[in-house]
């Protein structure tokens, strides 16, 4: 990763930080509901690198071969066109579309369960977020006008997290 990457990283890793300590400030509760989310999403995020590490060299590799095919279809397209061989390379350049097509279907079919598991655990904090603050205004622990900014700023809380594990 490049530099501007990391930057990228601490940037929403401190953004999120933030958002987090204002969570136990409105209520330690509700600060820990979203603690509990967060070490839940850091623990399925390394689920999903594992996934992505062991298919990268896979994925990596079927780009290369598709970036050599693409180049070798157009460095030899005058000579292609000139001999009516257009059908041989043509098939070539086919098959390594397909098999990028299908290196790049295969990979999302092994992330999409680690990323709708985020999505579901970021719905389940967000909902015990709102249930716990209307919960707490009941009894008194915590105004309205608490309340409904907690409802404004929840939404927000997550987003550096889903930019962070959702890579």
């Amino acid at each position: 990763r490049g530099l501007g990457d990391v930057y990228k990283r601490q940037a929403l890793q401190n953004k999120f930080d933030i958002l987090l300590v204002f969570m136990f400030y409105l209520n330690v509760q509700l600060g820990l509901i979203a603690a509990a989310v967060t070490v839940l999403a850091w623990l399925v995020s390394k689920g999903m690198n594992k996934v992505s590490l062991r298919e990268a060299a896979e994925r990596q590799e079927q780009s290369e071969r598709l970036t050599d095919a693409v180049l070798s279809f157009v460095e030899g397209i005058g000579v292609i066109k000139s001999y009516n061989l257009l059908g041989e390379k043509s098939e070539e350049l086919s098959g390594n579309f397909k098999r990028s097509r299908n290196t790049s279907l295969d990979f999302e079919r092994k992330m999409t369960p680690w990323t709708m598991g985020l999505n579901i655990l970021y719905g389940i904090g967000i909902a015990a977020i709102f249930g716990l603050s209307i919960v707490l205004e009941q009894s008194g622990a915590l105004s309205l006008a608490y309340v409904l900014g907690v409802l404004l700023f929840v939404f927000d809380l997550f987003g550096p997290l889903k930019a962070l594990y959702g890579e």
